[in-house]
């Protein structure tokens, strides 16, 4: 059938739904679920425990209130579990807020305080760092462990909705909530899929702040692909003879950074 007719008969909400970030993962969990999705210090999730995982979070999300427009915040060290609360928000419906648990907490707060948070997403041992007031808080732990509820998660979001809101620096003023809706980052990583060919076997390295835009790229780009998202330790874009290491060691397909980091890379002789 031409894929002009094809697109006739497909109603439009359904094409909006698939055009979502966690619709491209899910499509791939389903292609590839036994393929190492994502990676941090040696511990290891397949797609299907990747996406399992994030399910189950995103029933509980769905039963707290989570819906389209409502924004989550994501206050949680680098990780395994960072990776899933985002799909997890996305899959339940809302948007994420980054917070970095490096970041000082006034400027956290400021950040929770304009969005509005609806939710807050965070572990016990951070808890106790960002006094929030009246935003609810989940603590990952409490998520029960046999994860009964790891089904398909229904929910009505679609490509014209948010799928997460960064704030900037401030350099030239007061740090400003960036909104940025799912169709945009969708046609930014389906470019870059097609354009890198990336798929199954290759692996990208993800070492910048969730709070950082060029963050976007580096989690959604391996794993609506196929490919293993490898997740750095904190700071290893500041030396280069670990970070020529680690390339090496995970045999990295795509490297992205700044001038600066490149120039460490050259500088160790990698």
């Amino acid at each position: 059938m031409e894929a002009s007719r094809l697109n006739t008969l497909i109603p439009n909400h359904a094409k909006e739904s698939r055009n979502t970030l966690h619709r491209l993962i899910e499509d791939q969990a389903k292609r590839t679920p036994d393929v190492v999705a994502v990676s941090f210090q040696g511990e290891r999730w397949t797609y299907r425990e990747l996406d399992e995982r994030a399910n189950a979070l995103a029933h509980l999300l769905q039963q707290r209130g989570t819906e389209p427009e409502k924004l989550v915040g994501i206050f949680l060290d680098r990780g395994l579990e960072m990776v899933m609360a985002i799909l997890a928000v996305h899959k339940a419906g809302g948007a994420y807020v980054p917070l970095d648990p490096a970041f000082p907490r006034e400027r956290l707060r400021m950040f929770a305080e304009d969005a509005d948070l609806h939710d807050l997403l965070t572990t016990r041992n951070l808890a106790h760092e960002l006094d929030l007031g009246g935003v609810d808080r989940f603590l990952l732990e409490d998520l029960p462990s046999d994860r009964q509820s790891t089904g398909p998660v229904r929910s009505p979001v679609q490509s014209k909705h948010l799928a997460y809101v960064i704030y900037t620096s401030g350099s030239t003023g007061q740090p400003k909530g960036v909104q940025i809706e799912h169709r945009s980052v969708v046609d930014c990583v389906r470019a870059m899929a097609d354009h890198f060919g990336l798929g199954p076997g290759d692996s990208i390295l993800g070492m910048t702040t969730i709070s950082f835009d060029m963050s976007v790229t580096e989690l959604f780009l391996p794993l609506s692909t196929g490919a293993t998202l490898v997740l750095a330790p904190r700071g290893l874009s500041a030396d280069g003879e670990r970070l020529a290491q680690m390339l090496e060691s995970h045999d990295v397909s795509l490297l992205q950074g700044t001038p600066t980091t490149f120039r460490l890379l050259i500088e160790s002789k990698w």
